[in-house]
């Protein structure tokens, strides 16, 4: 619905600005002496038509874009790729991986069908422990283990 509201106010805009350009045309033409009507209605028509082959151009040219996009998306997913031992037969297997997809590959030695299954999980990064301070853990759990002894 929103969409078609914004088709339409672009539509009506862009009707407005033609017909405000065609008024113009005719007032310019009723300044030099000459009639009003047959101007505004040539003027709306030639604006119209110049409107419509500048819509064109623009559209055309977006959707080159829209593909030019396309296209450099397919070769940044193209590198994406990981070697894979098939489940059936262990064969290394390259093939790509894309998050958004079944990872779905045919093994190249064997010919099964294999599905790339993926799991993630978080850590926590944690500083690296400096020498004095894994003596202070060693000497902490002697102690302990020697007071458990007693």
């Amino acid at each position: 619905m929103k969409k078609l509201l914004a088709i339409l106010l672009v539509s009506g805009v862009s009707l407005l600005i033609n017909f405000i350009l065609a008024l113009l045309v005719g007032l310019s033409s009723i300044l030099m002496s000459g009639p009003f009507w047959g101007p505004t209605i040539l003027g709306f028509i030639t604006f119209y038509i110049i409107g419509t082959l500048f819509n064109s151009y623009t559209f055309f040219r977006a959707q080159q874009y829209a593909k030019e996009l396309n296209m450099a998306q397919k070769v940044v997913d193209a590198h994406q790729q990981i070697d894979i031992g098939c489940a059936a037969c262990n064969a290394v297997n390259t093939t790509a991986v894309l998050l958004n997809i079944d990872n779905d590959f045919v093994c190249m030695k064997c010919g099964a069908t294999n599905s790339i299954l993926m799991n993630f999980s978080t850590a926590v990064k944690t500083v690296p422990i400096t020498p004095q301070q894994e003596s202070l853990i060693k000497n902490t759990i002697a102690t302990i283990a020697n007071g458990n002894k007693q």
